[in-house]
């Protein structure tokens, strides 16, 4: 295994940890929608439901047309309910503008 392999492997872990120290730290963390999705699923993957609540309010306050489907499938994924209801409702705000 090389390096280079080795370590893209890591990342997702490593800003995970990163994110999670600063988090715990300072009480603010900068994600972006990708990377909360990321988050969230090592977060479950550790166990860490504080931190899954925080990756998920911020999807949850990012919802928008070019990202609904991703979101939609992580929410269904992990069956996150409240993330499930605000994308229902986000759809019926805008259902002329969404496909569902």
């Amino acid at each position: 295994m090389s390096f280079k392999i080795f370590s893209e492997s890591l990342k997702p872990e490593i800003a995970y940890f990163i994110s999670s120290l600063r988090l715990l730290y300072t009480n603010r963390v900068k994600l972006t929608e990708n990377l909360a999705v990321d988050l969230y699923e090592l977060g479950d993957k550790y166990l860490q439901k504080d931190i899954m609540e925080i990756y998920e309010e911020l999807l949850v306050n990012n919802i928008n047309l070019e990202n609904l489907e991703r979101i939609k499938e992580f929410a269904r994924k992990f069956e996150i309910d409240g993330l499930e209801k605000e994308i229902k409702g986000f759809i019926k705000f805008h259902q002329g503008e969404t496909h569902h």
